[in-house]
């Protein structure tokens, strides 16, 4: 029996769900199946995949925004307004990062944060040989 990722049986569910009104039905039959593959333990996984994938087809973009501390309702509005309407953030607290924050949609990572800062004036001042006494 091939192995299958927790997202492509996420993606299978999806595409069950799609195209009928007997959602409970489906459900049933699905756990069925799961526990025929024992993948069941795996069910977990298979649910927040399946809710990532429904959010994507629906249009959702979902962002990651790493910071050193939890950022005001204010800031988040605006780093929303940036992607769009329908967005879904995820919070993380990281203080290795000092300050600023890592905001990560899909492939795109822009990292505004001071750590970053950082070490890109560390790597020009070493690259044109300024010492700082």
């Amino acid at each position: 029996m091939p192995k299958i990722s927790t997202n492509h049986y996420a993606k299978i569910l999806y595409s069950l769900l799609e195209k009928t009104e007997e959602i409970d039905e489906v459900v049933k039959i699905f756990l069925k199946f799961l526990r025929a593959r024992h993948v069941l333990k795996k069910v977990d996984k298979i649910a927040a995949d399946y809710a990532r994938y429904a959010e994507s087809r629906e249009g959702t973009k979902q962002i990651e925004i790493t910071s050193a501390r939890p950022l005001g309702k204010e800031t988040l509005a605006n780093i929303k307004k940036q992607f769009g309407e329908k967005v879904k953030i995820m919070e993380k607290i990281d203080q290795s990062i000092l300050g600023g924050c890592v905001i990560r949609e899909k492939n795109i990572i822009v990292d505004v944060s001071l750590k970053r800062q950082t070490q890109k004036l560390k790597q020009n001042l070493l690259k044109h040989k300024i010492t700082i006494k």
